[in-house]
């Protein structure tokens, strides 16, 4: 005998067929959703022009003046690959190249492209994107850059954890000599300094290296016990200091004057990220117009625009958007279903 509380005892027959035709609609209502995202995607796919990576001297001609390489997320073949647009006609057909990359970065004929596709690793490309050498990162791609003049590059990886918002993340920050072919140093390694003082704890991480155009400096965030900095390194001495607090992602501008970064800051009692500059000589910072929570390390167009990518769009996609880096104007649509973007020949 059921008991009388039990749901076979006080469950009509009547009740049990309404409850089945809720779950029904529910599953078809799911589906149909998911489906009317999927063609969105595909229509706002098939409005990218591109020419396919089949068509390697388009990609060439397309290189031969100033561009943008980027990494395509448009659906298909050329999915994931590093692309190519020219920075005076962004909005013509994109050219797709052969390398597949979660990040990429080049400088002075010297490009990065790091990968999880086929385990986690690191590819330094010379001027044809040709792979030079390659060497392991520790585990998801996260940040990569090169320096102006293409002697050094720098990656970060997750080795756990996969957004910063999580808590008991742990990065590695590698610097990579390209003109040895090694991995020159961890991050970590390197001595630490504020005020003047050594610096350290056991729960360091570094990332977001980028470099000036001496050659031999970069800026990075450190994080430990629940605070961001803004650090400056050296590579010759192997030395860093502390130059200030709440500073992640910093990308120096050409001139090397600025640097445009993302801020935490709290929204609704969640932490979001906003672009900010910060101006060297004056340490004054500007925010920009750009309202939007921006998780991405910028790019600079130019000494007065940069370029990011806003995450989230349809079908989960991301473009690259446009910004005056002085806090004036409006975000404007750059590149659609484009991420990791690269000014080259400015």
């Amino acid at each position: 005998m059921d008991h009388p509380l039990s749901p076979a005892a006080s469950a009509s027959p009547a009740r049990l067929r309404l409850f089945v035709l809720l779950t029904l609609a529910c599953i078809v209502l799911g589906t149909g959703y998911i489906g009317w995202s999927w063609l969105r995607m595909q229509r706002a796919d098939d409005a990218v022009p591109v020419i396919a990576s089949t068509d390697p001297t388009a990609f060439g001609q397309v290189r031969s003046a100033p561009h943008m390489l980027f990494r395509s997320m448009v659906i298909g073949e050329d999915y994931g690959h590093v692309a190519a647009v020219s920075l005076a006609t962004p909005a013509e057909p994109r050219a797709a190249g052969l390398p597949r990359c979660d990040r990429i970065y080049s400088a002075s004929e010297r490009t990065i492209c790091v990968s999880s596709s086929e385990g986690f690793a690191g590819s330094i490309l010379g001027p044809d994107l040709a792979p030079l050498f390659s060497f392991p990162i520790g585990g998801l791609p996260s940040r990569a850059r090169v320096s102006p003049s293409g002697q050094y590059a720098a990656t970060t990886s997750f080795v756990s954890g996969h957004s910063y918002a999580e808590a008991g993340f742990s990065t590695e920050t590698l610097l990579i000599d390209i003109a040895n072919q090694r991995v020159l140093a961890n991050l970590e390694e390197f001595l630490v300094l504020r005020d003047g003082q050594r610096f350290w704890a056991e729960d360091f991480n570094f990332w977001g290296v980028t470099f000036a155009n001496d050659g031999r400096r970069f800026f990075a965030t450190l994080a430990s016990r629940g605070t961001t900095y803004l650090v400056t390194g050296d590579i010759v001495t192997r030395r860093i200091e502390v130059l200030r607090e709440n500073v992640e992602c910093p990308s120096l501008a050409p001139d090397n004057t600025r640097l445009v970064f993302k801020k935490q800051i709290q929204q609704a009692g969640s932490p979001v990220w906003r672009l900010h500059v910060l101006d060297l000589a004056t340490m004054q910072e500007t925010p920009l117009a750009e309202t939007r929570s921006i998780d991405d390390q910028v790019e600079w167009l130019d000494n007065g625009q940069v370029l990011y990518e806003v995450r989230g769009g349809i079908g989960g996609s991301s473009d690259v958007w446009l910004v005056p880096a002085n806090g004036t104007g409006a975000p404007q649509l750059y590149l659609p279903r484009a991420s990791s973007p690269v000014v080259m020949g400015r």
